[in-house]
């Protein structure tokens, strides 16, 4: 069951307008647009005796869907569900709110209706920002316009089965409502060609020796991620392998304990650099691998050192995919 507490349209407008700046460079590519405008209004009262009433209308509107829906809670001082239900019936389009809501208990039984008749208007300038290009894969880039409008919400009928809110323009209750408008409008660039590049580590084969149970070359956005098993312990640690001193190591062990170690290590040039491109119905994946030999010096949990080498690839990937007719 979707609820809408009070307070959310400004959780809901900050989540919505969060990072964005203020300068929009052209974009050189082709773009692909996505648009969305959605209206939104939320209520949330408490009756004298506790009973808790939370109600909202929505409708957006975008390039992909449309989606209208209204839902109610009525709730007891105890949390008990007096009733509750939702409909894709409603009006919430060019200043008009009107809605019809059937509710049931938690029993599933007929607890009257939930009836809506009001209008709305924008309460204050739309306030628009424009975002930085952000890197969706490779060269695809998406830039994003918000526009975000408060709203003033005038309730001519708000009756929730036999509470009546708001009669004939008048406020008997206060239903604390909220409303905004917000306008999404995303542009995707659309290049002839995507084009990506990764890079990483792999561990070519097998490597460990006792005392170590398991040594691992992790995936990792940056550095050189390493596992360790040994002992009982599981280790990890993110080198930089810019820096040839000691690291931290950090072990997990049974009851959650916790023991932090250093390992000092070393990558060289093992090998040739070897490359292999494949082709396959428009795309084109090159990958080079170029073998290093890493040594290092590590602190196991219980304080004793050892010392090994392992063969790790240093690994970069390009994919390139042309558009499918």
């Amino acid at each position: 069951m979707m609820t809408f507490r009070r307070g959310r349209v400004t959780a809901v407008a900050v989540l919505a307008l969060a990072g964005l700046a203020a300068s929009v460079p052209a974009a050189a590519d082709p773009v692909v647009g996505r648009y969305e405008d959605s209206t939104n209004i939320s209520c949330t009262t408490v009756l004298g005796d506790g009973t808790f009433i939370d109600f909202g209308l929505n409708h957006a509107e975008g390039t992909e869907e449309t989606n209208l829906f209204a839902v109610v809670e009525v709730r007891s001082s105890d949390d008990v569900l007096i009733g509750s239900g939702s409909t894709d019936q409603l009006v919430l389009q060019d200043g008009s709110a009107s809605a019809a809501v059937g509710l049931v208990d938690e029993s599933g039984q007929p607890a009257g209706t939930a009836v809506f008749e009001g209008s709305y208007e924008a309460a204050a300038d739309p306030i628009v920002l424009h975002g930085r290009p952000l890197q969706i894969e490779g060269n695809l880039q998406q830039v994003q316009t918000t526009s975000f409008t408060p709203l003033a919400v005038r309730w001519q009928t708000v009756a929730i089965g036999e509470t009546v809110l708001v009669r004939d323009g008048q406020t008997l209750i206060d239903p604390n409502c909220d409303g905004y408008r917000l306008i999404r409008d995303d542009q995707t660039t659309a290049p002839h060609r995507i084009s990506v590049s990764r890079e990483g580590y792999v561990l070519p084969a097998e490597c460990s020796a006792p005392p170590l149970d398991e040594f691992l070359v992790l995936d990792s956005d940056a550095g050189l991620s390493l596992g360790f098993v040994a002992q009982g312990f599981f280790g990890e640690t993110n080198l930089d392998v810019q820096i040839a001193g000691a690291q931290p190591v950090s072990w997990f062990g049974p009851d959650d304990e916790v023991v932090q170690t250093m390992i000092s290590a070393t990558l060289r040039a093992a090998g040739t650099p070897s490359t292999e491109t494949t082709v396959e119905r428009g795309r084109t994946v090159r990958t080079t691998a170029r073998p290093l030999s890493l040594t290092f010096t590590l602190r196991l949990p219980d304080g004793t050192t050892m010392t090994g080498a392992c063969r790790v690839d240093q690994v970069s990937e390009h994919v390139a995919t042309e558009p499918q007719q």
